[in-house]
């Protein structure tokens, strides 16, 4: 009677050993497809071979094989997670999954694992996708979208582990094919055009915004480059990568540049002198001068000493001085960026600093950026780009320290 066990220490005992038991069954299952594969060895010719079949079999196979996501004024493009199981399948002797890892509520963010198990050389990779389960007012989502969204991080965690565990020269080939079939010519632009803009619209998306998105002025501005970034879009919708939502906050980060960027420029400088604006920003710093006893020319400091001195490399655009409030963002600007500016340069990035200096917001100082982003652009360099930015996050930083 003594030694009998109870039902409980019964149950618990079966528990401690049936964890060992279930490792031990992992163990020589991978044990065995170690050695099935080690003992059918690929051929990497013929997988280039298979990969390259299946992804390019026919259009639509092709259009799932690719995402497109507008950032910071260009595409992002890259092979989809349909071609990451295309590519699984040619690959052979190999294993893969994803799982969720963390859903943290306080945070709003899911976050998904994928892994990558190459059976013949016996490597492992994975990779981490984080989502926010959050909406616009910030408030999580339900159970089913929580899901949902675990889903799509798992599915990318493990295209993501999938295409860093392959090398990419069995795979470039088949993507560049994948492009080039759904590209088409310019034979059938027309029609892979309008086809593009249908699929769009299954998501919300009007033409108009998918021109903003894209930063072209009207259908007729797509050409036959773009329309591997309409279908990769149209995949990333669909697959749950973004949103319609998403895609339309970078339409003004996605600028296209003039034709003749410095006729624009030139044009635009002589409708602000019409205007008055240069005789205003003159008669202003006229009384801030008299008022302070100070300098203020461009490059001047608050204190009154010159953190860069007004001779003709500094000033600007010719003796047009600067207001307190754009000259106290200017002096804090890189000094190596603001000699390396030319004339053009300076005069944009003047403008864009008086602009700053009167917002009282941070919202708004991201709003005058947007303002000049076709000037900026026009310029073409991203040095200056980045300056620019950097000119906002000078004055976002002031409105927040209360300045």
């Amino acid at each position: 009677m003594g030694n009998e066990l109870t039902e409980f220490e019964a149950k618990e005992l079966a528990q401690v050993q049936t964890a060992p038991l279930a490792i031990e069954l992992q163990r020589a299952e991978i044990d065995t497809q170690i050695s099935t594969a080690r003992a059918y060895p690929r051929q990497l010719a013929l997988v280039a071979r298979n990969v390259h079949s299946l992804v390019t079999l026919d259009e639509e196979s092709a259009e799932e094989c690719m995402y497109a996501l507008p950032r910071g004024g260009k595409p992002i493009k890259g092979p989809s997670a349909r071609f990451a199981e295309a590519l699984l399948q040619s690959y052979g002797n190999c294993r893969s999954a994803a799982r969720v890892i963390k859903i943290d509520r306080k945070e709003k963010v899911i976050v998904a694992e994928g892994m990558f198990h190459d059976l013949e050389t016996n490597t492992m990779t994975t990779a981490t996708v984080n989502r926010r389960i959050s909406g616009r007012g910030g408030n999580i989502f339900n159970d089913d979208m929580i899901v949902v969204t675990g889903n799509a991080a798992c599915s990318i965690a493990k295209r993501n582990a999938i295409l860093a565990g392959i090398p990419k020269p069995i795979w470039r080939k088949a993507y560049e094919a994948v492009e080039s079939t759904i590209a088409g010519d310019v034979t059938t632009l027309a029609e892979n055009r309008d086809r593009a803009m249908k699929a769009m619209a299954m998501h919300g998306l009007t033409a108009e915004q998918v021109c903003e998105i894209l930063g072209k002025e009207g259908l007729e501005d797509i050409a036959v480059n773009d329309i591997p970034t309409l279908r990769g879009m149209f995949q990333a919708l669909k697959s749950g990568e973004t949103t319609k939502e998403e895609l339309r906050r970078t339409a003004s980060k996605t600028v296209e540049p003039p034709a003749d960027p410095l006729k624009a420029l030139r044009t635009r400088k002589a409708e602000s002198s019409q205007e008055g604006l240069s005789s205003a920003t003159n008669g202003m710093d006229q009384e801030l001068r008299e008022a302070k006893g100070q300098d203020t020319h461009f490059g001047q400091a608050e204190g009154g000493e010159a953190a860069c001195p007004p001779t003709e490399e500094t000033r600007g655009t010719g003796d047009d001085p600067l207001s307190e409030g754009a000259t106290g963002i200017w002096n804090q600007l890189d000094s190596e960026d603001r000699k390396s500016l030319d004339e053009d340069s300076k005069a944009i990035l003047k403008d864009l600093m008086e602009d700053l200096a009167k917002v009282s917001n941070s919202k708004a100082a991201k709003n005058a950026l947007t303002g000049h982003q076709k000037s900026i652009r026009a310029i073409g360099e991203q040095s200056f780009i980045e300056l620019c930015q950097a000119a906002v996050s000078i004055r976002c930083a002031q409105l927040e320290g209360g300045k």
